[in-house]
């Protein structure tokens, strides 16, 4: 019978910044009055922008002009009013709304063996195969993870990460796959889902001999 064993690992890392490429936009005040840099060094003009300037999930609605400086205690050329924060408000009251929550995961593989921290696409099924998952989220989301092990023969195992982890958190898996009465070959695949059952991501490695 072939021996499955599955070892869930729930230490988590931050990875380096540099793994990422990823703007978060900032508020800097000018000789006009305040603008926001989008993170990228480009800014608003003439327009509306809904901004997360706190990353708590929930953005309001700003209105920059011409030379992109945010209007405060003011109304806008459409006629709408914002406050002394320059957020948009309906009799008297700040508008908001629920940023988007979109959540992946990469998954990759290699093996226990030395310090390997290569990124393999076929792997010994004699040897410890290592599944990472890197978590890519808002910074206010922090889901609790999932993961469904797909065999090549067919079989599956399922766990859970016990923590939620968050954007750049990096957590792993420990895989045997060792039956020497399975032919070499077949596709070991791995799919992280979040807690509610959303699939946010995959990888798969060939099991050889």
């Amino acid at each position: 019978m072939m021996k499955k064993v599955v070892m869930l690992a729930v230490t988590m890392f931050l990875i380096a910044a540099a793994s990422f490429t990823a703007y978060a936009g900032a508020w800097e005040q000018k000789a006009g009055g305040w603008k926001w840099n989008n993170g990228d060094n480009t800014y608003p003009t003439s327009c509306w922008q809904w901004i997360d300037a706190n990353n708590d999930g929930v953005s309001e609605c700003y209105y920059f002009d011409d030379k992109g400086i945010c209007l405060q205690s003011a109304v806008t050329p459409d006629g709408c009013t914002v406050n002394a924060d320059g957020a948009w408000t309906v009799n008297g009251v700040v508008q908001t709304k629920k940023n988007a929550e979109v959540i992946s995961a990469e998954v990759f593989f290699n093996t226990s063996k030395g310090n390997d921290t290569s990124r393999h696409q076929s792997i010994s099924k004699y040897s410890q195969i290592i599944a990472h998952v890197v978590l890519h989220a808002p910074r206010w989301a922090a889901p609790k993870l999932k993961f469904e092990c797909a065999w090549p023969d067919g079989g599956k195992s399922t766990g859970e990460w016990e923590d939620k982890l968050q954007e750049g958190d990096y957590a792993w898996v420990s895989l045997w796959y060792d039956d020497p009465s399975i032919a070499p070959g077949g596709t070991l695949t791995l799919s992280v889902y979040t807690d509610a059952g959303e699939k946010i991501g995959e990888g798969s490695v060939q099991i050889t001999d």
